[in-house]
C-alpha cells in the first residue's frame, strides 16, 4: 500500500514537469509584445523565429528582464530583440533625470501629445548618443540578440519643424551607423533592426545606413486599422522595402488587423499570404496597437497553409 502511495505521489509531482514535453508548440514568424510579457507562455506554447520585447517588464530599470529570462526565450531557437526608441526620450527610463521635468536639457524637445511622458529628442546631440550607448550596454549585458530601433522617422518630424531634411536625415543615418558600430564592437553578431522610415535610403548616398542594419520592421503595410490600403500606397512602400530585401535584410511586417470582437479571418489570412508571397515575416497584431498581449491572429498561420 505504501509503495502504491509513493508511486502515485511521484506521478503527481512529476506531471507538471513532463507536461511541456507533450505540448506541440506553434511555429510562428514573430511575436511582438511590449507589455505584460509572460516568459512561460511564450516558451511553452510558441516557437517564434523572432521575439520583440522591451528590455524591461514595465520599462523601468528595476524590473528589467534577467539574463536567465532572455536565455529562456532563446531556448526555442528564437532571436530576441529589445525595443529601443532613438527618436523620443521616455520619462520612465533609467536615464531620465528628475530635474528634466522642470528644466530639460537642450536635446529634449516637446512632449508627444499622443504618448504622454514621451519627448522628442534632438538625436544628433552627443549627450543622447552617450545615453543610447549606455542603453545598448544594458541590452547586451542582458543577453539580447539585438535591438529593434523605433522612431527613425523622427528625421521627418524635425524637418517639419524648421530643420533642413538633408541634415536631419544625415544625422539619423549617422546615429544608426554609430549605434551599429558600437554594438557590434561589443558583440560581433548583434542584430540591428530598424522600424519604418524606409524612405530614408533616399538620403543614404554612400550606403552607410543599409550596411549598418540587419533587418527592417514595417508597420501597417497592407492594412491600416483593419482596412486594406490602396494599391498605390502599398506599391509606393514596397518600392523601398524590396530594396532592403535585395540587400538580404530580414523584413518583419506588423499590420494592426486582428479584432477580438469583430475579427475578419479572411483579412488576417490575406495579410499572412501577402507577406509569404513577398518573403516577409508577418505579425497580425491587434487593432488597438497596444502590443500588450500576444495577438490571437497568429493562430491562423497553420490554418493558412
Amino acid at each position: 500500500m505504501d509503495r502504491i502511495f509513493i508511486v502515485l505521489l511521484i506521478s503527481v509531482l512529476t506531471i507538471p514537469f513532463l507536461m511541456p514535453l507533450f505540448i506541440e508548440k506553434q511555429e510562428v514568424p514573430v511575436i511582438y509584445q511590449l507589455g505584460n510579457v509572460d516568459i512561460n507562455e511564450i516558451t511553452l506554447y510558441y516557437k517564434p523565429e523572432y521575439i520583440i520585447i522591451d528590455y524591461s517588464h514595465d520599462g523601468s530599470e528595476k524590473n528589467k528582464f534577467s539574463r536567465y529570462e532572455i536565455r529562456k526565450l532563446q531556448t526555442n531557437g528564437s532571436t530576441v530583440l529589445s525595443y529601443l526608441s532613438v527618436g523620443e526620450a521616455e520619462d520612465y527610463r533609467f536615464y531620465w533625470e528628475k530635474w528634466w521635468n522642470n528644466s530639460p536639457p537642450d536635446f529634449i524637445g516637446e512632449e508627444n501629445s499622443k504618448w504622454p511622458g514621451n519627448y522628442k529628442v534632438k538625436y544628433w546631440h552627443w549627450e543622447w548618443k552617450e545615453i543610447m550607448h549606455q542603453y545598448i550596454d544594458k541590452i547586451i549585458d542582458q543577453g539580447f540578440d539585438g535591438v529593434y530601433i523605433d522612431l527613425v522617422d523622427s528625421y521627418l518630424y524635425w524637418a517639419d519643424h524648421d530643420y533642413d531634411i538633408y541634415a536631419t536625415a544625415e544625422e539619423m543615418i549617422n546615429l544608426i551607423a554609430d549605434l551599429s558600430e558600437y554594438a557590434k564592437s561589443k558583440r560581433k553578431n548583434f542584430k540591428i533592426f530598424v522600424q519604418n522610415a524606409e524612405s530614408i535610403i533616399d538620403y543614404d548616398y554612400n550606403g552607410k545606413y543599409m550596411e549598418s542594419i540587419d533587418g527592417l520592421g514595417i508597420e501597417s503595410l497592407f492594412y491600416i486599422k483593419g482596412k486594406k490600403r490602396k494599391e498605390k500606397q502599398i506599391d509606393y512602400r514596397l518600392n523601398y522595402i524590396t530594396k532592403f530585401k535585395e540587400h538580404n535584410k530580414t523584413i518583419i511586417v506588423i499590420d494592426y488587423i486582428y479584432n477580438e470582437k469583430e475579427s475578419d479571418i479572411e483579412k488576417v489570412k490575406d495579410f499572412i499570404s501577402l507577406c509569404e508571397e513577398y518573403g516577409f515575416l508577418a505579425y497580425p497584431a491587434t487593432k488597438d496597437q497596444k502590443l500588450y498581449t500576444i495577438s490571437p491572429g497568429i493562430k491562423y498561420f497553420n490554418q493558412n497553409k
